[in-house]
């Protein structure tokens, strides 16, 4: 998408509980497409986390601007979708058990990470949903490279974001949007803060409705 001509200076990330959202109406929404792609995966947890950002998406960017950036995520049962004036990545993961963290660490970290993230699963995440925000931003996902960020480059800037000269123009920043969840925001441009809001479907409607956030 391009880029809005209109002046902002917020990124508003949309939460939903995944329960919330009934599959079979969620279908009404949706493109040939998008349900051939849900019926193909493997779960119906992961098929309906797949229609709840979908139709998140479809219904918050129906009353945006014209020009704006999404970008979508969903896990632990919560579906979110933000949207930006800039391009924007948004990733957000359940703090679990990871018995395999520190492996993943050696084989896809960086030297300088690895020391950062030694004996701390939670920085591993923390570290973890910065890069994939950042890859999910540049449109390219994890076949981008876990390398394309090197998270202990970054330095805290304005109030909670956080800046890297080896990627001028970028923001980034962390949030908790729900106990048990972690997230990371990827922002190319100058926001200066974050709205987290509850969307909640209205099968009703002609579409869902966006309501006011928590």
């Amino acid at each position: 998408m391009k880029k809005s001509a209109k002046s902002t200076v917020t990124v508003q990330i949309w939460l939903s509980t995944v329960d919330e959202v009934d599959p079979a109406a969620a279908r009404g929404f949706l493109s040939p497409e998008e349900l051939a792609r849900a019926d193909k995966m493997g779960s119906p947890e992961l098929r309906r986390r797949f229609l709840a950002r979908r139709w998140m998406r479809r219904d918050l960017l129906r009353g945006a601007p014209e020009g704006v950036w999404w970008s979508a995520s969903s896990s632990g049962g919560l579906a979110a979708v933000a949207i930006s004036p800039w391009r924007v990545g948004l990733d957000i993961e359940r703090k679990r058990e990871r018995t395999r963290w520190e492996g993943i660490a050696r084989r896809r970290y960086s030297e300088d990470e690895q020391r950062a993230v030694a004996g701390s699963a939670e920085r591993f995440l923390d570290f973890w949903t910065l890069k994939e925000a950042y890859l999910k931003a540049l449109g390219l996902g994890l076949a981008g490279g876990l390398g394309s960020l090197e998270c202990t480059g970054l330095s805290r800037s304005l109030g909670d974001w956080m800046e890297s000269a080896a990627h001028p123009g970028w923001r980034f920043r962390q949030l908790q949007p729900r106990p048990g969840i972690v997230a990371a925001l990827a922002v190319e441009g100058s926001p200066e803060r974050v709205e987290l809001r509850r969307w909640a479907p209205d099968a009703d409607a002609d579409g869902a409705s966006a309501g006011p956030g928590p």
